[in-house]
């Protein structure tokens, strides 16, 4: 069983669900310098399809372990600074 369960953990994939466009995104992360430097890379739909498959392909990782609000802004950030 406990190789069953290594086999799922690391070939789990996330995905978000809802409808996120950018519109949603400038309301949910506010005017803050953080979120200013994230729209800077996010600029239309295309862009935040690849933040999205970015962050989930990312968090992958931290499955075994748990994925935290810190985990996700820390993700957030290092995106933000391509």
């Amino acid at each position: 069983m406990e190789k069953l369960a290594e086999y799922f953990l690391e070939h789990l994939i996330l995905d978000l669900e809802g409808g996120l466009d950018v519109k949603e995104l400038q309301k949910l992360i506010g005017d803050t310098p953080e979120g200013a430097q994230l729209l800077g890379v996010i600029k239309d739909d295309s862009d935040l399809e690849e933040f999205i498959v970015a962050m989930t392909d990312g968090l992958r990782e931290h499955i075994t372990t748990g994925i935290t609000n810190e985990i996700l802004s820390r993700e957030f950030s290092e995106y933000s600074q391509q």
